[in-house]
């Protein structure tokens, strides 16, 4: 990836949009933009009925460097269809033209707008796969640290970016094979975060932080082939000894970035609508 560089890697992965399966219909889709501090912010909902029964507020992945809310299309159509829930896909600034901060602030601004146009009895879901994991996880931590902002009643966390040391076991055991390699993460870390004396900010590690009480009720989504395996379970059961109620969703013959695959993988399919149904089922706190 250091060789290519973020304007081609980009290129490139809008170009597999190509081969993606016709997009799942749903009642509505439309662009709205989010009142950010810094700006508007893109914001794409798609809604599977007239009658709303509760919201996700989703964040790509693509190491805080790659992704757009065109590219998650496809996915954000079908996770919509299958829980019966209102999607909102948010297309928050990149790096390097955007780094720390601006990601972490888009999110945490959409998430406060977005909740305000959200029924306040309906249940608000966070998720996000790799740095948009990242990106969920910080912010449902923000909130719970401070006590201010909406109430969120459920966080899905798919294969999550959380600790910037890559110390653990699956990056020494993966680090160097399969679609994310140590120096892949290493370079997006240095993209977003070039200031290695910030990345301990809770905002950008939140598995470091010493205090994961009052944390929403959180869904880990593992692959077993993933150099970030390691750190994702051990913040389950971090938030676990917290008192938090988490689920782990652990798929042993899966590597990174095998969730949006459900056109190609029968597990990346079935692993979408296990999740959707837990969603779907998520309650009011």
């Amino acid at each position: 990836m250091r060789e290519i560089g973020a304007t081609d890697l980009r290129t490139r992965r809008s170009a597999l949009l190509k081969a993606t399966p016709p997009p799942q219909d749903v009642s509505t889709v439309e662009d709205v933009h989010v009142v950010g501090r810094d700006g508007d912010i893109p914001v794409r909902r798609y809604r599977p009925s007239t009658n709303t029964k509760g919201a996700i507020i989703y964040f790509h992945g693509g190491g805080w460097v790659l992704g757009s809310v065109e590219e998650s299309d496809g996915f954000c159509r079908y996770l919509s269809a299958l829980s019966g829930l209102d999607v909102f896909s948010v297309d928050y600034r990149l790096a390097p033209e955007h780094k720390f901060p601006a990601a972490f602030h888009d999110a945490r601004d959409a998430v406060d707008w977005i909740s305000g146009i959200v029924p306040s009895e309906l249940p608000l879901v966070l998720m996000g796969d790799s740095s948009g994991g990242n990106l969920v996880a910080a912010v449902t931590h923000e909130i719970a640290r401070t006590g201010k902002g909406p109430r969120i009643d459920m966080q899905a966390l798919v294969y999550p970016v959380l600790d910037h040391s890559m110390s653990t076991p699956s990056y020494r055991e993966h680090g160097s094979k399969y679609l994310i390699s140590a120096d892949d993460m290493a370079w997006f870390w240095d993209n977003y975060a070039p200031d290695v004396s910030r990345r301990d900010d809770h905002r950008l590690s939140p598995a470091m932080t010493d205090d994961l009480a009052n944390v929403a009720p959180t869904l880990l989504v593992v692959a077993e082939y993933d150099t970030m395996r390691d750190e994702a379970l051990a913040y389950a059961q971090r938030l676990e000894e917290s008192g938090v109620e988490t689920v782990v969703h652990r798929y042993d013959d899966m590597a990174h970035g095998f969730f949006p695959m459900y056109a190609a993988l029968d597990t990346s399919d079935m692993a979408i609508r296990a999740l959707a149904d837990v969603l779907a089922q998520t309650k009011r706190r």
